[in-house]
């Protein structure tokens, strides 16, 4: 074989290997963008469920005990817990204030 269709044949390989790892590094990078887009929209619509919770049953001012009765009965978290400050149901961490009353949403 010629010198120059030796060089051709290489560069034409290099070429395909080339265009073979980006199409590889392309749909890796797309799966994991994919990923973290629907972990981003869960994360939100969790959110969401929380805060609609909270205003559909007017969790924010109501006295810690009440709070506690609504979650238990109106969710489907049997097992709310009070942690740091915070009623904690689920993914719901409500802000207990010094009045022992429902002050806020912690994100």
């Amino acid at each position: 074989m010629k010198k120059s269709t030796v060089i051709l044949l290489l560069l034409l390989i290099v070429s395909n290997v080339t265009w073979g790892a980006m199409f590889f590094y392309r749909t890796v990078d797309s799966g994991i963008s994919l990923t973290h887009l629907q972990s981003s929209n869960d994360r939100k619509s969790s959110q969401l469920e929380i805060a609609m919770f909270t205003a559909n049953h007017g969790l924010i001012g109501m006295p810690v005990e009440e709070a506690f009765e609504v979650i238990v009965t109106e969710s489907n978290e049997e097992d709310p817990f009070i942690k740091s400050g915070c009623l904690n149901a689920g993914n719901m961490c409500l802000k207990i204030g010094s009045a022992r009353t429902i002050v806020g949403i912690k994100q």
